[in-house]
């Protein structure tokens, strides 16, 4: 009789559980699926590189997010790590994020607005370590199978960053092989100019990408990631010596 009750109990607690795991979750439904993300800004440390990270984030629906790639860093720190992290519906709708990094680096949390129709975010950090905003776009292919050909055409892409004080429009082209060409008007502390570059990019499973540019411009390399159904792209740039400088979104 005790070991039928105590079976009786633990498969009543065992249906009840899932209901529990559920109650703790607000608004999983509010981000559900893969997306790009975009971070940039300033760091709040004096005299220190800026704050640039893109990369592929899970949302689960349960309140749970995982990724493989986020590259970027803080006060001029340029890695690749992994991310965990939880996140949140709070009673006035906006949705607190939790980034943990594989890197071991403090958890960075963030503030986000979700449009209804869209599913697009976007929001600011605000665990004291910088003045960031966060941009979240639905890559919308699921499960991610993305290669090198994902990323074809011409793109116009507005880049901003270094404090405010440096702008660049990046009309870059892809040629799905890995090869990439472009013009860069950009507005550096009030000097405009142009100038025409090349480089190269790999892009990984999940959409993420890295690349490089070549001749007179080798110091600058680039990450980001594929989001809005191959329509978008969102990536940093960091120099050699300096860390992250900008952050950059365009569409094909």
């Amino acid at each position: 009789m005790k070991f039928r009750m105590h079976t009786l109990l633990f498969s009543s607690l065992c249906a009840v559980a899932p209901s529990l795991a559920h109650a703790t979750c607000v608004g999983g439904s509010s981000l559900v699926g893969f997306y790009g993300v975009l971070i940039g800004g300033n760091s709040l440390t004096p005299n220190m590189g800026g704050k640039y990270l893109s990369g592929a984030i899970h949302f689960n629906g349960r309140c749970g997010l995982t990724g493989a790639n986020l590259t970027g860093g803080i006060n001029g720190s340029v890695s690749t790590t992994s991310v965990t992290g939880s996140y949140a519906q709070n009673a006035d709708g906006v949705v607190s994020i939790t980034f943990n990094l594989s890197d071991g680096s403090p958890a960075q949390t963030y503030m986000v607005g979700v449009t209804a129709s869209t599913k697009e975010a976007v929001g600011i950090e605000t665990d004291g370590s910088a003045t960031a905003t966060i941009d979240l776009t639905p890559q919308r292919i699921s499960p991610p199978a993305y290669t090198n050909a994902s990323i074809v055409g011409t793109f116009a892409v507005v880049c901003s960053g270094l404090a405010a004080y440096k702008d660049d429009l990046n009309l870059v082209t892809f040629d799905g092989q890995g090869n990439l060409s472009g013009q860069n008007p950009f507005n550096v502390d009030g000097f405009i100019g142009t100038a025409p570059y090349t480089g190269t990019y790999t892009v990984l499973a999940d959409g993420t990408f890295q690349g490089i540019l070549l001749g007179s411009y080798s110091e600058y390399a680039f990450s980001g990631v594929i989001d809005n159904k191959l329509g978008e792209v969102q990536y940093t740039f960091a120099a050699a010596g300096v860390g992250g400088i900008v952050a950059c979104s365009g569409k094909k």
